[in-house]
């Protein structure tokens, strides 16, 4: 999880909360819309940044983001708001140049020994047709990587997802554990310091241009309920 700390100064706060003195409810209004914007902004930033690195399609990225935004006003100080970027690892799947997309059986089958998946043949060994090795990468400017004991399967969710299998004497062994291969998560995708410290100095000028804009809206008789 990423934390960005957006703060605008007081004077240009009182300056908002003057003109809108007469309008109830039009001040905590104008200040919420323009946070609201500044995390949107932040949003679509942030997104851009990690696909500077990142082989990852918005669509794929979008779906796996999340934001929690909490803001609080200090008279005479200004206002602090916090916005965390929130997501867990993101299947290898989703990241561009992955494959196959979907399970693809070669048309050979291999002689394994197994007692749990498939009826067994004599001596506990049987013919299968295993899945087509996987390939995958994250990063931008890199060739996508062959997983030898990696396959695309679907779970039971109906997601499609790759599955690496421990290795054992026989890379084919159904009865091998598997685990699921993932990518990076979100918030650390982002990037340093340095960079999430832009996107702050962003999302503030963002709020301060969208909190003008808002009481425009107001005093034209827009945005209130």
């Amino acid at each position: 999880m990423k934390k960005y700390d957006v703060h605008v100064d007081a004077s240009n706060l009182e300056r908002v909360e003057e003109i809108l003195r007469n309008v109830p409810g039009g001040f905590e209004t104008a200040v919420r819309q323009s946070l609201i914007r500044a995390r949107d902004h932040l949003w679509t930033m942030s997104s851009r940044e990690a696909q500077k690195e990142y082989a990852i399609s918005p669509s794929n990225l979008r779906a796996e983001r999340n934001a929690r935004m909490t803001y609080r006003y200090y008279p005479g100080q200004g206002v602090e708001a916090s916005v965390d970027f929130m997501g867990n690892k993101i299947s290898l799947l989703k990241f561009d140049g992955s494959t196959p997309k979907h399970r693809v059986d070669q048309a050979k089958t291999v002689i394994v020994r197994t007692s749990k998946t498939y009826p067994t043949t004599k001596n506990g060994m049987t013919p299968v047709h295993p899945s087509i090795a996987a390939k995958g990468h994250q990063y931008r400017g890199t060739a996508a990587t062959k997983f030898n004991n990696a396959f695309v399967a679907k779970m039971s969710n109906g997601h499609e997802v790759i599955f690496e299998r421990e290795k054992g004497k026989t890379r084919f062994d159904v009865n091998l554990p598997i685990n699921q291969m993932m990518g990076g998560a979100f918030p650390q995708m982002v990037g340093n310091e340095e960079v999430r410290e832009e996107l702050r100095r962003d999302a503030v000028d963002t709020m301060e241009k969208r909190l003008n804009h808002e009481v425009d809206r107001i005093l034209k008789g827009y945005g209130m309920r």
